[in-house]
């Protein structure tokens, strides 16, 4: 933990404060020390780009009109959207920083605090051990372009009341229930514009998204009502271009391999 610590900077003062907070809870003290412990090696994007990048997200709400009826036109539209923005005056390119010397002691204490909560209240997974719970339901960063909010106290809001309430539902059903909310985000290429995705918002404004950027947001939305869940990728296939990635939902009947788009394909148990 010292060695941490002293990696975290100028920051060392926030995460003190999230030990100090639960020194007198046992679990929580654990909680607290396998995240920070685990940031390092993981960065997270200057917060203050997504104000620029929204203005580009919006400008994407309106052409999904097309998507349906003419997707290869709606994305030549997001191409040539995105070429537009990059080259403007407002465009900053992507720049992050270590998790560890940004992110604040009442960011790391709202995630924990939650991730108790929806473990607990999962009839699902109640029952798991805490060492699950460590490492599937507690991580709030997903390794990913995504700034550090509070989307996973928004989705505990939205969707805890509705979702993973009766263990008598099979999981794949309440699980594809849910995803099927996020239907309006397809898998797309958008013909090889490397759009960024700060936000899990983001992924629905524009309306399409990559393999890496949708697992990235169900693993958000999964554990913010105490899911069990991560993700799973291949670098490059044996037989042709690109990478894939998906989610892995995590149950005691064993580990469900699920498409992190609409999963027409069924689910598999591996």
């Amino acid at each position: 933990m010292n060695v941490v610590l002293s990696a975290s900077g100028d920051n060392r003062p926030e995460l003190e404060k999230v030990l100090h907070h639960y020194k007198d809870s046992t679990l929580k003290l654990q909680a607290a020390e396998f995240l920070i412990t685990h940031m390092i090696g993981f960065n997270a994007p200057d917060s203050s780009l997504l104000a620029v990048y929204q203005p580009f997200y919006a400008a994407c709400e309106p052409l999904k009109v097309d998507k349906k009826d003419n997707p290869d036109r709606w994305a030549r539209r997001i191409d040539t959207l995105w070429r537009k923005f990059t080259a403007s005056p407002e465009y900053r390119e992507v720049t992050d920083a270590p998790l560890l010397q940004t992110v604040s002691a009442a960011k790391i204490i709202r995630e924990i605090d939650l991730a108790f909560k929806t473990w607990q209240e999962n009839p699902y997974t109640k029952d798991y051990p805490f060492e699950l719970s460590l490492e599937y339901i507690l991580p709030f960063h997903t390794g990913h372009n995504f700034v550090l909010d509070d989307s996973r106290t928004h989705y505990y809001e939205r969707f805890h009341k509705e979702y993973f309430r009766d263990a008598s539902i099979d999981i794949r059903t309440e699980t594809d229930s849910l995803l099927a909310l996020f239907k309006e985000n397809e898998y797309c290429e958008f013909n090889g514009s490397q759009v960024k995705f700060l936000h899990p918002d983001a992924l629905l404004q524009v309306g399409g998204s990559f393999c890496k950027d949708r697992t990235a947001l169900n693993m958000l939305l999964f554990t913010a009502l105490g899911q069990p869940i991560t993700v799973d990728f291949i670098p490059f296939w044996g037989n042709r271009k690109h990478s894939h990635s998906w989610n892995v939902l995590l149950t005691d009947s064993g580990h469900y391999i699920s498409d992190p788009f609409d999963n027409k394909d069924g689910w598999i148990l591996d």
